[in-house]
């Protein structure tokens, strides 16, 4: 009696006992009467029907096709061949897979009692002379959510005089196939090449695509209005070939998707006409016309009230769009490429731009929303009244670009530029295009970018004077050839500049910057007198001087900042700094690497928050020679010389407080150290004896106080605790003349320092009281052999004892 799994071939002179069968999973019969009288069942599987055989199932009511994503097909192929179906009632497709349902080359599948379509993926098919789909009872299917599709082609008939469509439905005519287009009312999509076809009664169209080919006329009378809704996926309306059409010009009201995209599409010489259509509602919407004689006629098109989705306009290659009257809208864009006709002097709105091989003016344009405008393959763009621009408050980055030989972008009338707060709009000039923007005066604020990137590639920034911008960043940046003229640029709080070899770019009338980008060439930074917070990058045999720069202050942003000096022969030249200062959030990291050189050799103060200042690789040099002090109140900074890099340090004496020091054994010039941050510690020259004070910086008129004499031991020596904030220290070298001796309490011992001029020869003595007659007893006889000599400790056990020095 068959099963679930079981499948059935009968072929012409076969015998099996098909009557008795009553579950199938498919079955083949070829050239001979088969009645599957007891078939009730038909599980997923194939069914094929060919070579002139009859078949029938008298007792199969009912069809769902289940859960599995198989893609089955019944099929009923050659003239004679009939697979009678005229039982079934109850039909359902799959849920995951799809069923074909076919009639080819003259065969006939009678369905002629479905009244309804439950639910699921199905495909009817007839294609062929004298095929035949019989759906005479195909009425409504309210409830189906998946895709059905009915196809007719090369004189294949599809009957379903009762059915009208609907929201899943879509529809297949090609030259000779038969189906009732006339009295569909909804449908998803359609398609129909080489015939003419009038969908009179179509009314609705849900979110699918439609396509006419091969000379193929489609007309949609009552089609008045269309919103594509919030599926997210990418439909398309097109025309395409030359004699197709696609008239919607009865469409006075259309609406694109909230979240996918209506693209109506005009290619290889096809049309599609929507001239009775005044305005664009709000939707994402895709206008293309492309090729010779393609052709989107827009005509009656006077605006776009697409306040937050994108409209687009597209023409290329010969194709034209038609909208004579069409004054753009916020979030239009257009695309004119080499051969492509679109009238534009009339629009005065646009969000962006695209021109590639061809000449655009747009005098109308006043404003520009945040978008791209792009100009390429020796496109010319000018926007000659555009004065202002204000780049929209979103979070995306819009560019404006143009590439390539000959293009420019003539942004010339533009006289003030504003960024925005949370994306960036980027200005490029590529493989010798050119950005005019040679009246820019003022930059409110940013976030902007420039740059020039190729040979022969330019910004012209002529009369750019200076950045208001105090947020947001604002970067220029030439390289590969390329080259950005702003003669007049100041720089602002917020400017960034880089400069890669081979490039060119003013800087020498800098004032103030945020930061300093420099590869492989020579930059003269001559009149800056503002880094504060800036970040530098020196690289590949750079060099950098900005002989006006005295003070840096790193500042309280949250960001770590980096000066970097990398490789052979890339040299930082700030030598006329004289005061270093960090913020308290974040660290300011100066590295020197790789042959590198940075001269800070007038920085005398490193203070405030955290620096970290590494010399590492050979040939790496940081120059110091100034510092005075190096002081942390937070105990993070460090001074780290390895790798065969070295330090340049102060001859004087200089301190570190919160500063740990690291110089690995062998470092050019300095001492093997390692010290932790957490003392106070003094650099000067071993054996020296030096006098140090100190200071409260809260005021400049706060005096200098005494704080001891430092007999030094070590190159760098620990002398105390961590210093507090705002304070500060000097010292010089001490030379007590005649001598002084020193007393400080050593835990249960008396420590005895004493100072006189080298080659002195001196008598340490002690007495118990100073009682007259005093009686004096002789420690030491000490000759000095350098400024000072550290005595053995003295036990503090006595109640009273007394110490003095006297020439011996």
């Amino acid at each position: 009696f068959g099963g679930p799994t079981v499948q059935m071939t009968l072929e012409s002179g076969g015998v099996l006992p098909a009557a008795q069968m009553r579950e199938l999973n498919g079955f083949t019969v070829s050239g001979m009467a088969v009645d599957f009288s007891a078939l009730t069942n038909l599980t997923t599987g194939n069914v094929a029907v060919q070579v002139g055989a009859v078949v029938s199932a008298p007792n199969l009511t009912a069809h769902r096709h289940g859960t599995g994503c198989e893609v089955d097909t019944w099929e009923v192929n050659g003239a004679g061949s009939v697979l009678n179906l005229s039982s079934l009632t109850n039909l359902a497709g799959p849920s995951c897979g799809s069923l074909a349902l076919a009639a080819t080359s003259g065969g006939t599948l009678i369905l002629s009692n479905v009244p309804t379509i439950a639910e699921g993926t199905l495909h009817f098919r007839a294609t062929g002379t004298n095929s035949f789909l019989n759906l005479s009872a195909l009425g409504e299917s309210p409830t189906v959510t998946r895709t059905l599709s009915f196809e007719a082609r090369s004189g294949g008939v599809i009957s379903m005089p009762q059915f009208f469509g609907g929201p899943t439905v879509q529809m297949t005519l090609e030259s000779g196939g038969v189906l009732p287009a006339a009295q569909m009312r909804e449908l998803n999509g359609f398609t129909v090449s080489g015939m003419a076809v009038d969908f009179s009664a179509l009314t609705n169209l849900t979110p699918g695509n439609i396509l006419v080919s091969g000379g193929g006329v489609v007309t949609t009378p009552q089609l008045k209005d269309h919103t594509n809704g919030s599926t997210c996926f990418f439909s398309t309306w097109e025309a395409r070939g030359a004699g197709s059409l696609l008239d919607l010009s009865a469409l006075t009201s259309l609406a694109g998707s909230t979240c996918g995209t209506l693209e109506i599409k005009a290619a290889g010489g096809g049309r599609v006409n929507v001239n009775q259509l005044p305005a664009l509602n709000d939707g994402n919407l895709a206008f293309v016309a492309e090729g010779t004689n393609s052709v989107v006629d827009l005509s009656a098109l006077r605006e776009s009230l697409a306040a937050t989705r994108g409209v687009s306009f597209t023409v290329r290659n010969g194709g034209a769009i038609l909208m004579p009257v069409m004054e753009g809208g916020p979030t239009v864009t257009v695309t004119v490429e080499s051969g492509g006709q679109l009238a534009v002097a009339q629009m005065r709105l646009l969000s962006g731009l695209t021109v590639s091989g061809t000449t655009l003016e747009l005098p109308l344009i006043t404003n520009l929303f945040s978008g791209n405008l792009i100009v390429r393959i020796g496109g010319v763009l000018r926007l000659p009244n555009l004065f202002r621009h204000e780049q929209e408050n979103h979070c995306l980055v819009s560019t404006w670009e143009v590439s390539g030989a000959g293009s420019v972008l003539d942004l010339s009338s533009l006289t003030n530029l504003t960024g925005n707060s949370c994306g960036e709009l980027a200005i490029k000039a590529l493989a010798g295009g050119t950005a005019d923007l040679g009246n820019l005066q003022t930059i409110s604020e940013g976030r902007l970018s420039f740059l020039a990137d190729g040979a022969n590639s330019l910004v012209d920034l002529a009369a750019l004077v200076t950045s208001l911008a105090t947020a947001r960043s604002v970067s220029l940046e030439a390289r590969s050839g390329g080259t950005i003229a702003a003669p007049q640029f100041t720089g602002g709080a917020t400017v960034a500049v880089t400069l890669r070899s081979p490039s060119q770019m003013p800087v020498a009338q800098l004032t103030r910057l945020a930061g300093m980008t420099v590869g492989g060439m020579a930059a003269n930074f001559s009149s800056l007198t503002n880094f504060d917070g800036g970040a530098l990058v020196v690289t590949n045999g750079a060099m950098v001087t900005a002989g006006s720069l005295l003070t840096y202050a790193r500042g309280d942003s949250c960001v770590p900042n980096t000066w970097l000096v990398r490789d052979a022969g890339s040299v930082a030249d700030f030598s006329a700094l004289g005061q270093l200062t960090s913020g308290a959030c974040a660290s300011l990291n100066v590295q020197v690497l790789n042959g590198g050189q940075l001269y800070l050799d007038h920085v005398t103060n490193l203070i405030g928050g955290t620096i970290h200042v590494l010399s590492s690789g050979t040939g790496s040099v940081v120059g110091l020679r100034a510092l005075g002090n190096y002081l942390n109140p937070l105990a993070e900074s460090r001074l780290t010389a390895t790798n065969g890099g070295t330090i340049l340090l102060n001859d004087q004496p200089f301190f570190l407080s919160g500063v740990a020091v690291a110089f690995a054994a062998g470092s050019p010039g300095l001492p093997q150290v390692n010290l932790g941050g957490s003392n106070l510690v003094m650099h000067g020259h071993a054996w020296r004896s030096y006098w140090v004070e100190t200071r409260n910086t809260g005021s400049p008129t706060n005096p200098w106080t005494f704080l001891r004499v430092v007999p030094l031991t070590n190159d760098f020596q620990i002398i105390g605790p961590k210093a507090d904030a705002d304070v500060e220290f000097r010292g010089w070298e001490f030379v007590a003349d005649p001598y002084l001796l020193e007393l400080s309490r050593a835990g249960t011992n008396v420590q005895l320092v004493l100072y006189a001029p080298e080659g002195r020869t001196l008598d340490v003595l002690a007495a118990t009281n100073l009682t007259p007659v005093v009686t004096w007893s002789n420690l030491h006889t000490v000759t000095m052999t350098n400024t000072f000599r550290i005595l053995p400790p003295e036990p503090a056990t006595a109640r009273e004892r007394y110490f003095r020095t006297v020439p011996h």
